[in-house]
């Protein structure tokens, strides 16, 4: 699989966070090198911002080769459910009553992530929703309002929504209904998307959440890969969101609203990343590990067992390791540039755009 961003630590079922892969508006099938090259140049870049050397940030991308190749091997080795169970835990149930469940952070996580913090679905209502006078509106300042006519449309989408979603988990969202819509700007990556959000509200007066209703168009891989069966857009991500990592948010869906795909997903509850920017050299190495180890179990969950494909990704990079990570470092440095070039640009546009 192709895409993917594993730099998010998120909670599981038991509301527990784990560290886990991101970011599946472009993945899709495809060659599991460019993960890794893009792992590569992502390490770099970090490096880079935090003011490291080039030497630091080749070391880097070999501890993220080196933890890559190791997990690789031991999931190929091992029996084909370990690839389904194997996950980073971020933190650990605590007994005392007064603390949060997961405020005892795993051995390893303490230096990355600090003092874990990770908003509830509670606290995002609390922060985002204003009581307009007429009952819940979204703050101004978190999403914009809309036409009355594409409130209708996307409140009419809740309902496919609902079926694409877990039978069990259905029937609980039953027992909600849309209550107010807004729009909400989204990141440079996906400039031009629509990307809307829903707080859905059951019986209870605090009892609510807030969804994203965000935009899905084709991959930008599918230009550079032969095409692929046809599918909903929304259905792709939730697809391969699903197939890739350890732990997916329960709510996650898809749905169409006047005819164009869209993927909706919970908004904020219990993403939290680590600051990349105020890692040291010796941070930056290990937080590079644990992105190569992560990125690992993603591809053996998404990888057909019977063509023994993790063997043959292990024995390729294993037939010259120091080789191979020594071509991405130099990959790395080279897109690097070119990431660089383009922030440059996009700035210099936004300058004459003033």
């Amino acid at each position: 699989m192709s895409g993917t961003a594993p730099a998010t630590g998120r909670k599981g079922p038991e509301r527990i966070p784990v560290f886990d892969v991101d970011d599946f508006d472009e993945a899709r099938p495809g060659p599991w090198e460019w993960d890794v090259c893009r792992l590569a140049a992502s390490i770099v870049v970090a490096s880079r911002e935090s003011g490291g050397k080039a030497d630091s940030a080749a070391d880097a991308v070999t501890r993220a080769i080196d933890a890559y190749s190791g997990t690789i091997r031991r999931l190929a080795d091992g029996p084909l459910v370990l690839r389904y169970y194997s996950l980073e835990r971020v933190a650990e149930r605590v007994s005392e009553e007064k603390k949060p469940r997961y405020s005892k952070l795993s051995p390893g996580f303490e230096e990355l992530f600090g003092d874990l913090h990770v908003d509830t679905q509670g606290e995002t209502v609390r922060k985002m929703i204003t009581d307009d006078g007429k009952g819940s509106a979204f703050d101004a300042k978190e999403a914009a309002p809309i036409s009355d006519a594409d409130e209708g449309s996307v409140v009419a989408s809740y309902s496919t929504y609902l079926t694409t979603l877990d039978p069990s988990l259905r029937r609980v969202l039953d027992g909600y209904s849309p209550k107010c819509v807004g729009e909400r700007p989204v990141g440079e990556g996906s400039l031009g998307l629509r990307n809307y959000l829903v707080k859905i509200a059951g019986r209870q007066p605090d009892d609510g959440l807030i969804l994203q209703v965000k935009e899905a168009t084709p991959s930008a891989l599918d230009t550079a890969l032969e095409a692929h069966r046809a599918i909903h857009e929304g259905e792709r991500v939730v697809e391969m969101q699903r197939t890739m990592q350890a732990v997916t948010d329960p709510l996650l869906g898809s749905t169409s609203i006047d005819g164009q795909a869209y993927y909706v997903r919970q908004f904020r509850d219990g993403k939290a990343n680590p600051d990349l920017l105020q890692l040291d050299g010796d941070q930056l190495l290990q937080y590079s590990a644990l992105c190569g180890a992560t990125l690992a179990r993603a591809h053996a969950r998404s990888a057909d067992p019977r063509a023994g494909t993790l063997g043959m990704i292990s024995g390729y990079i294993e037939s010259d390791q120091q080789k191979f990570a020594a071509a991405l470092a130099e990959f790395a440095e080279r897109y690097a540039e070119v990431t660089r070039a383009d922030q440059e640009a996009l700035g210099a546009s936004r300058g004459r755009e003033r």
